[in-house]
């Protein structure tokens, strides 16, 4: 292990990606052991790109304490797997090449212990396929505390989840407009308080999800393969947490909500939002100002809720023939389980609502510390307070030699920054340098002019497509195809001028998924080669039922 307290050898930039190591002062690069796998497909959706050292280990212990108590809460983990392992290179989440992985295996084993699943199906839906080395070992050991325990999460997750929202909203208000007075031990304390909310949240979050959205809508799944009649997707329902703020987002477009109780709603949106050192539009509305300016021309025919009331009658209607097309014996519970599913499946982007506000107070906290820890002298800049991490900025003091320290940090992730690693592996993942992957990509799709991915919005439509990869939005057009490499919430704003979504990842349940459906626009999702494949300017054809992109005329 190198000491955190000498010098680099060599500047970071210039070290050749197969000889960065795990080391004890880079908290942003994992082990792995050589039998276990990985995927990114899920969790690049909400830490995409490389993080910082803050934002990494803002996430990292505490989605690792959540995500083990959500599914312990189920009865399918034991009260010594619960606890949190003290070695990070045994999480279920890591970080290679500061880029996050999802442990394939760990969620594997669960599907084994849980009745209806198994190891196969998990890694399924992770990874679309099954490797060939994955370890399968069905138990029913865990099958009657699974049953007892799901029952009782089942039935309490969705006032849960309601309350946990509210009092995170209440806590978020207050905790914004209080810091720019904090002082240095109030906003370390602060900081220790937006872990456990964050925590909270994300339990909430893992009970709904696996114990009432996911099954549902597999249910609806079968169901509609079962009848031949209607759309998972429009069976899912709408009005979903994006559906409120784009609602206020028009509202402040027209002049009928003002900007500063906006931002206290909605300001922990913006650009990349799951990163920690990111700009919010609390911090920089300069983005959703030019969205603003958009929306302030359409009418209000096109008003997020004429759209809304449009999704709704369409659902209403697809709920009525999937009905009439059962057996009458079965008709109150096929109408039964659409409600919950229209009821229930919306919620999704509720409580992560509250686990971006708690990243929004860390990212308040951290820069408010940075300030202060400036003018003190003790860092070089505000901003190196995010190349700290969460245990180093709540403990009673920073590390010795803190600005070497930060120094170093800074150069590793800079490397991480020219490099790309797979969408997912087995063992440690191999970096290449991002350029040589995008022309071995680019040569590999050359005369490309299909993409196939996962339909996941239904609708056909043509139109010009906009490349976006990042979350600026500064050149989208109103009625443009919007392809991007991913999408998290603060997309919601943008996807409402799009007329249909291309996304490289993601699948049924997957926040762009979700969001196209609730605003009744064609989505295809997991394209892995959208953003390379398709150009701006080029006209395309986006079929969200068949998963199908075609690209019918290239831009000039």
């Amino acid at each position: 292990m190198t000491d955190p307290s000498k010098p680099p050898t060599e500047p970071a930039t210039e070290l050749d990606p197969t000889s960065v190591t795990v080391e004890a002062w880079d908290p942003l690069h994992a082990f792995s052991r050589p039998d276990e796998h990985w995927t990114r497909t899920n969790v690049g959706e909400a830490m995409p790109g490389v993080l910082t050292p803050l934002g990494w280990t803002f996430w990292g212990g505490n989605a690792e304490r959540a995500f083990r108590g959500a599914i312990a809460d189920m009865g399918a983990l034991t009260a010594v797997e619960r606890a949190v392992p003290a070695d990070p290179n045994t999480w279920t989440m890591r970080p290679f090449y500061g880029r996050i992985g999802w442990n394939v295996d760990f969620f594997a084993v669960m599907g084994d212990r849980m009745p209806g699943t198994s190891a196969e199906k998990v890694a399924l839906s992770l990874l679309g396929r099954v490797p060939p080395t994955l370890a399968s070992n069905p138990t029913r050991r865990f099958y009657a505390r699974v049953a007892a325990s799901m029952a009782k999460v089942v039935t309490t997750s969705p006032r849960e989840v309601r309350t946990v929202s509210a009092e995170t909203d209440q806590w978020y208000r207050r905790t914004i407009q209080r810091l720019p007075q904090m002082d240095l031990a109030e906003a370390r304390a602060c900081l220790t308080e937006a872990c456990d909310v964050f925590v909270r949240v994300l339990i909430a979050q893992g009970h709904m999800t696996f114990a009432v959205i996911t099954p549902l809508f597999d249910a609806v799944e079968a169901l509609v393969r079962r009848t031949g009649v209607g759309d998972a997707a429009v069976l899912s329902g709408s009005g979903g947490a994006e559906a409120g703020m784009l609602a206020d987002m028009w509202a402040v477009s027209k002049g009928q909500l003002d900007l500063p109780e906006f931002l206290l709603r909605h300001g922990y949106h913006g650009p990349g939002e799951g990163e920690a050192s990111s700009r919010s539009w609390r911090e920089d509305p300069a983005p959703l100002l030019r969205i603003l300016e958009g929306y302030r021309t359409y009418d209000e025919s096109e008003s997020p809720a004429a759209r809304d009331a449009a999704a709704h009658a369409n659902y209403r209607q697809m709920v009525d023939e999937v009905v009439a097309s059962v057996p009458v014996w079965q008709r109150p519970a096929v109408r039964g389980l659409l409600a919950a599913a229209g009821r229930y499946i919306p919620q999704r982007g509720v409580p992560k609502r509250g686990m971006l506000q708690s990243v929004d107070v860390c990212r308040g906290v951290a820069r408010r510390m940075g300030a202060l820890l400036a003018a003190d002298g003790v860092l070089s800049d505000p901003e190196d307070v995010f190349y700290l991490t969460t245990h180093e900025l709540t403990a009673s003091q920073l590390p010795r030699d803190v600005t070497d320290l930060v120094a170093r940090r800074r150069g590793r992730r800079a490397l991480y920054e020219t490099l790309v690693i797979p969408s997912e592996w087995r063992g440690m993942p191999t970096a290449t340098r991002a350029v040589d992957a995008a022309d071995e990509v680019r040569r590999s799709v050359a005369g490309q002019n299909t993409v196939s991915g996962v339909g996941v919005s239904p609708g056909v439509i043509e139109g010009v497509a906009r490349v976006v990869l990042d979350a600026d939005f500064g050149e989208v057009d109103d009625g443009e195809i919007l392809v991007s490499p991913t999408t998290d919430p603060s997309w919601a704003s943008i996807m409402f001028v799009s007329a249909a979504l291309v996304v490289d990842i993601g699948g049924a349940l997957s926040h762009a998924a979700v969001v196209a459906r609730e605003l009744g626009l064609p989505c295809v999702v997991n394209t892995q080669v959208g953003t390379s494949v398709i150009r701006t300017g080029d006209r395309i054809r986006v079929d969200g039922g068949t998963g199908t992109v075609e690209i019918l005329e290239r831009a000039a």
